[in-house]
């Protein structure tokens, strides 16, 4: 199993692995939109798409969704220790 700090972006800046993706997100819609769709678009439309491919959530905890399954017994069996 990984340590958490693998788990956690500890090999790469989150903040720069975000912006590359959405700056190319918003660079292959640019390029790949069809000219003559793009003059005809209304400019809040045009704006509030590229917005949308641009903009990043953040995953929010949701407290009041929070499980847990009940507690169990669980038996351990140990090898090599000798009791005195």
């Amino acid at each position: 199993m990984p340590s958490v700090d693998v788990l956690l972006f500890a090999k790469g800046d989150l903040r720069l692995a975000l912006e590359a993706t959405t700056a190319k997100k918003v660079a292959g819609r640019l390029k790949d939109w069809n000219s003559d769709a793009l003059l005809a678009a209304p400019e809040a439309d045009v704006v509030d798409d590229l917005i949308a491919d641009g903009t990043v959530h953040c995953p929010q905890l949701l407290r009041a969704q929070a499980w847990m399954p009940p507690p169990s017994e669980a038996t351990q069996t140990w090898i090599g220790l000798a009791r005195d």
